[in-house]
C-alpha cells in the first residue's frame, strides 16, 4: 500500500485535528492500539516508521516540538504463533501405568538474541 493512501486512511483521521505539540506518547498509544485492533501489525509499522516517525522527526528538526513521542511508544509486539509452539514429550515410566506426558514449551530468547520464541536445543 502507497504512503499516500496509509497516511489518508490510517493517521490523518487521528491527528488532523490536532496541533502538533499537543500530542504526547498518551495520543500516539491511543491511535497504535487502535490502529493495531483493525488492521495488521505490518501496517501499523509501516505507518509508525514511514510516516508518523518521520512527521515528528521533521516536526522537531525544524523547532516545532522539543521530543519525538513516537520514540517514547514501542511498537506492538509479535504474536507467538501457537502452531509453532515447541513441545515436549516426558514418559513416566516409574509409574504402575507407564504415562506418555506431552507439555508445551516456548524459550523467550530475549533482546540479545533477537525477538520471538527459540527451539530449545
Amino acid at each position: 500500500m502507497p504512503a499516500e493512501i496509509r497516511l489518508r486512511l490510517h493517521v490523518g483521521p487521528w491527528f488532523a485535528d490536532r496541533p502538533i505539540e499537543r500530542i504526547g506518547p498518551a495520543d500516539v498509544r491511543r491511535w497504535q492500539t487502535q490502529l493495531a485492533g483493525n488492521t495488521g501489525r505490518d501496517t501499523v509499522l509501516a505507518c509508525r516508521s514511514l510516516l508518523l516517525l518521520r512527521i515528528f522527526q521533521f516536526a522537531m528538526d525544524e523547532g516545532a516540538i522539543d521530543a519525538n513521542p513516537v520514540r517514547k511508544v514501542p511498537p506492538p509486539k509479535r504474536r507467538a504463533d501457537p502452531e509453532q509452539a515447541g513441545l515436549r514429550c516426558r514418559v513416566h515410566l516409574d509409574r504402575p501405568v507407564p504415562v506418555l506426558q506431552v507439555v508445551e514449551v516456548r524459550y523467550q530468547a530475549g533482546r540479545k538474541y533477537g525477538s520471538g520464541f527459540k527451539p530449545h536445543r
